[in-house]
């Protein structure tokens, strides 16, 4: 005999649903059939629902204050992954990135809890032990390189020298969409800065200022006058603060000033 369960006793958590919004046909679908519905899976000593959100909306919009359920125990913390085993095999697709980052948590021990073996995630994932070894190379070496400014660095130049996505990648021993992310936000940067010179490009800067912050570099041409004023603004708090300050910032004052 199947088990039943108020509604209002479920927890609806949004932080162990691998999915991120209701997919409102499938709730609709679920209305005109609710007894042909296998039961939702739920936490049984914490009343969690790990699979059949959809299911439970369904009833509520039925105006149904129980629903058939199939209890399930695993620790608090592997209840995404759980939820997230559940829910991969029926319905709309659960997003990949939530899936590498599950199983990268697992593999670090999230939380304080103990790392899990690529085989025990694995198993507990319902997928190949190769998979999970290479999606946890992936992520970690992702990250890593993008975390070192030199190696983006050395990436985008290899690119402007029209090298393929692919070969820089494999150089790197990351994925290709990666390196595509980088040269994407490269691209972005780069139009925008030259949006902004020649939106500006009829301002002159009043002075040579000295090299202090990006915008000081030669290799990034700006109008100064922001650094100007506040400099200015701080000396001369010095100089009516110490009268012995005063001759060092009038010739600071002058050299600026000068061509």
């Amino acid at each position: 005999m199947v088990e039943k369960a108020n509604i209002g006793d479920l927890n609806l958590d949004n932080s162990v649903w691998p999915r991120n919004t209701l997919d409102e046909e499938a709730i609709e679908r679920y209305r005109d059939c609710l007894e042909e519905l296998p039961p939702i899976v739920v936490d049984k000593e914490t009343m969690t629902v790990l699979d059949g959100w959809h299911r439970v909306e369904a009833h509520k919009r039925e105006g149904i204050e129980t629903i058939p359920v199939k209890y399930d125990g695993c620790p608090r913390h592997f209840f995404l992954a759980r939820a997230y085993t559940l829910n991969a095999k029926h319905g709309l697709p659960v997003n990949n990135e939530i899936r590498d980052q599950i199983i990268v948590d697992l593999r670090q021990g999230k939380d304080g809890y103990d790392p899990m073996a690529e085989g025990e995630i694995a198993q507990a994932m319902g997928i190949s032990t190769k998979r999970v070894y290479a999606i946890v190379k992936s992520f970690l070496g992702t990250r890593n390189f993008i975390s070192d400014k030199a190696k983006v660095k050395e990436a985008v130049r290899l690119f402007l020298q029209g090298i393929s996505h692919r070969k820089i990648a494999d150089q790197f021993d990351i994925s290709q969409p990666t390196i595509s992310s980088i040269v994407r936000e490269y691209t972005k940067r780069k139009d925008l800065i030259s949006e902004h010179l020649r939106s500006r490009g009829h301002l002159k800067s009043v002075v040579n200022y000295l090299q202090r912050g990006p915008w000081g570099d030669a290799k990034f041409p700006g109008n100064t006058s922001g650094y100007l004023l506040s400099c200015v603004v701080t000396r001369g708090r010095m100089a009516l603060s110490n009268p012995s300050t005063q001759l060092s910032s009038a010739l600071t004052w002058q050299r600026w000033m000068l061509p």
